[in-house]
């Protein structure tokens, strides 16, 4: 009878046994999968999510600045300010050159199909609003003030159709990153969970096992 109880709880001993060993393989695969996890949403925010917001959010500077510029000519031009002139063609020319290198960066990036959609969009009301631009930067630095003073409200129509065009873009590509972060917060939840759950349940395991070898030991007992 009492071999037979010795039997009982040694297999049950070999069943907690296993539990503990599955535990730990447990425990060692969700820290692999959530370090994995994690590793992979921080290269997405790193190397997708913060740039396309960079570059989205230098692309609109870059605009405003054309305009600006487009605007100030005008002026020089009034005061016949050649060196102004010639400096407000060269930096609006750096900042078309800017714009089509963060509208490149973008379309590089792993965004959304709605996104990548608007910016093919976008990248037609850039054409058309940097030629507006150059066309009154051209005017003013021949002296016709008058003609550059009449394609002013042909560029403010461009540079709010662009202006609408990129907010739509960036609410786009905001969205995009707020519901990546969201998802490896998520992750993160779940990972941290389902550890705790492993932990408590091996907790449980290691008790019956240390209840099992004490009933053995008590057995064992010379009587």
């Amino acid at each position: 009878m009492k071999s037979q109880r010795v039997y009982t709880i040694s297999m049950r001993l070999w069943l907690l046994g296993f539990g503990a060993v599955a535990t730990i393989l447990a425990i060692g695969m969700i820290s692999y999968w959530s370090t994995n996890s994690l590793r992979n949403h921080m290269r997405d925010m790193v190397e997708d999510q913060l740039p396309a917001v960079k570059n989205m959010g230098l692309t609109d500077m870059m605009h405003d600045g054309i305009r600006g510029n487009a605007m100030s000519a005008i002026v020089a031009s009034i005061n016949k300010d050649e060196k102004e002139l010639a400096n407000l063609k060269k930096e609006s020319e750096d900042f078309a050159k800017q714009i089509a290198e963060y509208i490149s960066n973008l379309e590089k990036l792993p965004l959304e199909k709605d996104a990548k959609e608007s910016i093919a969009k976008s990248k037609v009301y850039i054409e058309t609003y940097l030629k507006s631009s150059s066309d009154i930067l051209a005017a003013s630095l021949v002296g016709d003030t008058k003609k550059a003073v009449d394609l002013v409200p042909n560029l403010q129509k461009e540079f709010e159709n662009l202006e609408e065009t990129l907010g739509k873009l960036g609410d786009l590509i905001s969205a995009q990153a707020v519901a990546h972060g969201d998802d490896a917060i998520k992750d993160a939840k779940f990972s941290t969970n389902l550890s705790i759950g492993i932990t408590i349940a091996g907790f449980f395991l290691g008790l019956m096992t240390c209840f099992l070898l004490s009933a053995v030991s008590i057995l064992n007992l010379p009587r």
